[in-house]
């Protein structure tokens, strides 16, 4: 171990394969180190070129683990069970609007409201709201990673008593009743020019 945290100080920037190809050159009889020992090595010494970026990025995926798939819940036909969650980006006489949608995966109902803002604390305000149109009746929610479904809405959500289940990344077949939703409210809506601030639908 001591070898490769040399070896580590001594090249910050190399990579595990470059870093095992050095060791195998110095120390030949050894043949129990492999790139994936290196790489633990590296992360219990802390030995990164960039520590405080690396950091932030091991936050990252610290939370990203402890996410709740989609995939990891059983579906039930039941309203109210899973409620599916979106934004919509337009512009709107030259401003960049932000519609949240929801819809009931089982029962379709759906929900919309347009907000000036792309922040948790919007996404928040329309949790609250689609919670009280169905009276309480929420047990499970699902949205895919953005921003504003972080914070604020995580909060809401624990707040709630609610679950919150993520879409996988960059798969829209995991939230597609969503999509067909939006879709449906860009394509028919939207020509109806009966759009303001704060309009639900």
């Amino acid at each position: 171990m001591s070898g490769v945290v040399l070896l580590r100080r001594q090249h910050l920037r190399y990579g595990k394969m470059k870093l095992l190809e050095l060791y195998r050159r110095r120390h030949a009889e050894d043949h129990s180190i492999s790139a994936w020992k290196i790489q633990c090595i590296i992360h219990a010494s802390g030995l990164y070129y960039e520590p405080e970026k690396q950091a932030r990025i091991n936050r990252k995926r610290s939370v990203a683990r402890s996410r709740k798939k989609i995939t990891e819940l059983k579906r039930k036909p039941v309203s109210g069970f899973l409620l599916c969650v979106d934004t919509v980006v337009r512009y709107w006489h030259g401003q960049k609007r932000y519609i949240l949608t929801a819809i009931d995966r089982h029962t379709k109902v759906a929900f919309a409201r347009m907000y000036t803002t792309h922040s948790s604390a919007s996404a928040r305000d329309f949790l609250h709201r689609l919670y009280i149109l169905l009276d309480g009746k929420i047990e499970n929610v699902q949205t895919d990673n953005g921003s504003e479904f972080h914070r604020h809405f995580e909060t809401a959500c624990q707040d709630l008593g609610l679950e919150h289940y993520w879409s996988r990344v960059k798969t829209p077949k995991d939230n597609a009743v969503n999509e067909r939703f939006n879709r449906t409210l860009q394509d028919e809506f939207r020509f109806s020019r009966n759009c303001r601030d704060g309009l639900q639908v």
